[in-house]
């Protein structure tokens, strides 16, 4: 928020003041200008910003300006559209071009034409920031702009040119639209951009003046990062029946995070699922990564309306293949493919494998059908925690096939963060999960039960969807007279998770069988300790002395929460014992070079 952002930088401008700085230099952004009729921009332009951003970025220039005024030298860099590896400005212009046909491409490009797209190499960026470090001038609140809009093809036409020519995509030519200037002036103004002048330039001659040299030309930059970002990279096809944040489970969340993390890596990830709660927000998380979403037939066993021109295309722009879960027919169907095909592929099925829960005996037949030979033929098979490697060593799997790679996590989703939207009493006892026989609510809550005289002051909350159990809890709780004590929020997501991982005391994981738990994973990040049943994979991570484990009955839970609750252990000790071991082996950071180096194997 802006009010945290200008806190921020007044605590960052006191420690340049308490630390006797001789220079501060702040980078800004040259948009903070906002509204204004000239067509170049200069370091002396009047400011009047109009959205959020803008007017954040400004008050922040006035704040530092203002409170270091006299007490240290300060230079503000006012940087226009910067690009290099992984930007999502010209990575989302070429994933546009790519999804739409030759008619759209064309009617864009002729409204666009030449607008000035204000593009800066990364490269010129950094090599101001060091002049202007290294500059033996005095600085009094200079403010200076670094741009590469003196050259000429610093436009959208001239950008889309040498983007098809370096990536060897069909070229675009435009129509002639009769006043085109006037209609992209119009666009521009419908979508509330603050600059809809087409012809703005920012410029940098008072930096080039003062005696800076660019390292890179534009065409070069430009040249650069495509090249880098589009080079041939290894396709991996993911695949997994769900990508649903609520309904889809842990093997949902890992799909995501992973093919996020490997995109980063370099790596040309694309994913096979079907579309159920397949938001537009949640795609947009996952920009750069190819989505095959096929409609769903059948909630409850995920059975997809068969697009197989789509499965097949999919298979067959793969280099190799990941199957993530077990009992699902996607994974059969790709794994015809990926045999036909000649395509190696890993199988991970997160905890999968063992027959339990509903429709026993049609398990026991996809294992007989089909099941066994995907385990068998697979290139590796991938298990997350240590507890995994039997029920692979059941099948007859080689040991030498079976990799461990355990869950990751991102710490930046789990800043510290505040919600208006969630009013809990505290202290409080959290279960983070579906609502469902395997994850062992109902343990936890006849637990808590037994517990309640001793435990008076903590609350229960239940932080998840409904999977069938909330009805029969609720009728449980009534009869132990918890109502008053025990909270059911539904599905948490996003920056409400992460403040409720703050608040709680500790976080309860009772369930029944799991590979991984990646909640415990979650809980890390905000320092929240952990009680966990022993079929959770998580007796490694509980070594560093972070969380306790115990049996998953009723009688175990109960005397474990009572024990972690009591003086004798030190929680915030704990928490921070927790988060130092995860985030030292459990960021995603880590965990993707154990797949980069299978990947390359393969």
């Amino acid at each position: 928020s802006e009010k945290e952002n200008i806190q921020a930088i007044q605590n960052l401008a006191n420690c340049c003041i308490n630390a006797h700085a001789s220079r501060v230099i702040h980078i800004s952004t040259a948009v903070v200008v906002g509204k204004s009729k000239d067509n170049i921009i200069t370091p002396n332009t009047p400011c009047h910003p109009v959205d959020t951003y803008e007017k954040t970025k400004y008050q922040i220039e006035k704040t530092l300006s203002s409170l270091i005024l006299n007490r240290c030298e300060l230079a503000i860099l006012r940087p226009s559209v910067i690009f290099g590896e992984g930007s999502k400005n010209l990575i989302k212009l070429i994933e546009d071009i790519k999804r739409s046909g030759s008619l759209i491409n064309r009617l864009r490009l002729s409204i666009y034409r030449k607008r000035k797209l204000n593009l800066v190499p990364v490269q010129n960026v950094a090599a101001a920031i060091v002049f202007l470090i290294n500059s033996t001038k005095k600085f009094q609140n200079e403010i200076y702009i670094i741009s590469d809009d003196e050259f000429e093809e610093n436009n959208y036409q001239d950008v889309i040119n040498v983007a098809t020519k370096t990536l060897k995509l069909p070229a675009i030519s435009p129509f002639f639209i009769p006043l085109q200037h006037q209609m992209l002036k119009l666009l521009l103004t419908l979508k509330h951009r603050s600059n809809t002048n087409p012809k703005r330039i920012y410029d940098c001659s008072k930096l080039l003046k003062e005696g800076f040299k660019k390292t890179i030309t534009f065409k070069q930059g430009l040249h650069q990062f495509f090249k880098n970002q589009y080079q041939h990279k290894i396709n991996l096809l993911c695949v997994n029946m769900s990508l649903d944040p609520i309904a889809g489970g842990g093997t949902a969340e890992r799909t995501f995070q992973m093919c996020r993390a490997l995109t980063k890596k370099n790596i040309n990830c694309s994913v096979l699922t079907l579309d159920l709660g397949l938001s537009d927000e949640r795609k947009q998380q996952l920009l750069g990564v190819k989505i095959y979403a096929l409609p769903c037939l059948s909630k409850r066993f995920y059975l997809p309306k068969l697009s197989l021109r789509q499965i097949k295309t999919a298979v067959r722009n793969a280099d190799i293949i990941h199957l993530m879960n077990h009992w699902t027919l996607l994974n059969a169907i790709v794994y015809y493919y990926a045999r036909r095909y000649k395509k190696p592929y890993f199988f991970c099925p997160a905890g999968a494998l063992r027959i339990m829960g509903q429709s026993k005996w049609l398990k026991w037949l996809y294992n007989f059908l089909i099941g066994k030979k995907i385990v068998n033929n697979a290139q590796a098979v991938i298990a997350v925690a240590q507890s995994d490697l039997q029920h692979f060593k059941n099948l007859g799997i080689n040991e030498s096939k079976i990799k461990i790679i355990p869950n990751g996590i991102s710490p930046e989703d789990y800043q510290i963060t505040t919600s208006e939207n969630l009013n809990i009493p505290t202290p409080f006892i959290l279960f983070l999960g579906r609502l469902n026989h395997i994850k062992g609510p109902d343990l936890l809550l006849e637990a808590f039960g037994k517990a309640a005289n001793t435990l008076k002051k903590y609350h229960l909350v239940f932080a998840g969807p409904d999977d069938g159990m909330q009805t029969t809890l609720q009728a449980k709780i009534t009869s132990l007279s918890l109502s008053h004590r025990v909270h059911f929020l539904g599905y948490i997501g996003g920056k409400e998770k992460a403040h409720l991982l703050h608040r709680a005391t500790i976080l309860a994981i009772p369930s029944r069988s799991e590979a991984m738990s990646i909640v415990v994973l979650e809980a890390a990040m905000t320092k929240t300790p952990f009680l966990a049943s022993n079929q959770c994979g998580l007796n490694e991570i509980a070594k560093c002395g972070g969380g306790i484990i115990v049996e998953p009955t009723v009688d175990d839970i109960n005397k474990g929460l009572i024990a972690i609750l009591s003086e004798k252990y030190n929680l915030q000790e704990m928490g921070q014992k927790l988060y130092e071991h995860v985030d030292n082996t459990y960021t995603w950071d880590i965990i993707t070079e154990s797949y980069l180096k299978l990947l390359k194997k393969v």
